[in-house]
């Protein structure tokens, strides 16, 4: 029993390093940088079925929010595939989106947009 608790106590300090190493690698991972799309690229995501969005320099996959989203599938659509700042802004009527919007969009965010 000794012998084991002192095998164990020799390598927990290299077994903690190798974890305090994956950690960060894992971390570094999620924080790579996105892919960068143009207008061009975007614009091929142009259905329902098939949505991207560029907002504010950011590019979405609204696809699976469109199901969700609390109006008609057709007032978001008609952003899809093309730059649609000002659709976000103004929601078409002169109001911005909540914060919980504003959190959503955050995770479809799946690239940014090429200047």
């Amino acid at each position: 029993m000794r012998s084991t608790t002192i095998a164990i106590r020799s390598i927990l300090p290299a077994a903690l390093a190798c974890a305090a190493l994956l950690g960060a690698w894992t971390a570094a991972a999620d924080e790579a940088p996105l892919p960068t799309y143009r207008l061009e690229d975007i614009a091929a995501h142009a259905s329902q079925d098939d949505c991207w969005m560029a907002i504010d320099g950011q590019v979405y996959d609204v696809t699976e929010h469109i199901k969700i989203h609390p109006t008609q599938p057709e007032l978001v659509a008609i952003w899809c595939g093309k730059e649609a700042s000002e659709g976000w802004h103004t929601k078409d009527y002169g109001q911005p989106h909540s914060p919980a919007a504003e959190a959503m969009l955050e995770e479809i965010r799946i690239g940014t947009l090429a200047e």
